[in-house]
């Protein structure tokens, strides 16, 4: 007894250290729709583990070939479970070619920086060996961080409760304008009640 999910579907497979979610996307081109792999549970698969999955995926159809291909000699399971098992490790098949297209994806886009036969290649980044004028202030401020201009929309804020510890001054502040509440500690704030 079972079924095999509509799409989307979900699949983890623990063994080959993959999780992952498949979808329909419609082509309206060619009035059909295509699968694609939506979301990666998880960490996304690496190109090391290619050989490992095409191992597995050459097992399922060995073992398809060797106890599907056959229906005579399995006469006492009921032609619901049968057809069943069929739709189940054809869905595997193509769940895991879908993994297989997406590592060949990825080791080609790897291949394609090197080789500069990429979409987009190194040529688009800037070229880090040219010297930048580092003294323009389109390339380098000193004003990182203006501690007054932060700090002065807290002005407004009331001074609720102040401790002093042996360790730290601790405050809270309140705005009856923002109806919010701030944590303060040695000067520094360190949450509002509206961020």
């Amino acid at each position: 007894y079972g079924f095999v999910e509509q799409f989307p579907q979900s699949w983890i497979f623990t063994n080959l250290d993959i999780a992952f979610r498949i979808d329909e996307i419609p082509d309206e081109e060619v009035e059909q729709s295509s699968l694609v792999i939506a979301e990666w549970i998880g960490n996304e698969p690496k190109s090391k583990q290619r050989d490992i999955i095409e191992k597995a995926l050459k097992d399922l159809q060995i073992n398809k070939n060797l106890y599907l291909n056959d229906r005579s000699n399995w006469e006492n399971v009921p032609d619901t479970e049968w057809f069943l098992i069929e739709e189940y490790t054809d869905a595997i098949q193509v769940a895991l070619n879908l993994v297989i297209e997406y590592i060949v994806e990825l080791e080609l886009q790897e291949t394609c920086v090197i080789d500069g036969s990429c979409d987009v290649t190194l040529e688009r980044y800037d070229d880090l060996n040219e010297n930048v004028e580092r003294n323009s202030e389109e390339y380098y401020s000193n004003a990182v961080f203006d501690f007054e201009k932060e700090f002065s929309r807290f002005e407004h804020y009331d001074t609720i409760e102040f401790i002093e510890s042996q360790y730290q001054e601790i405050s809270f502040m309140y705005s009856e304008q923002d109806d919010d509440s701030c944590l303060d500690l040695d000067n520094i704030i360190q949450i509002c009640t509206q961020y």
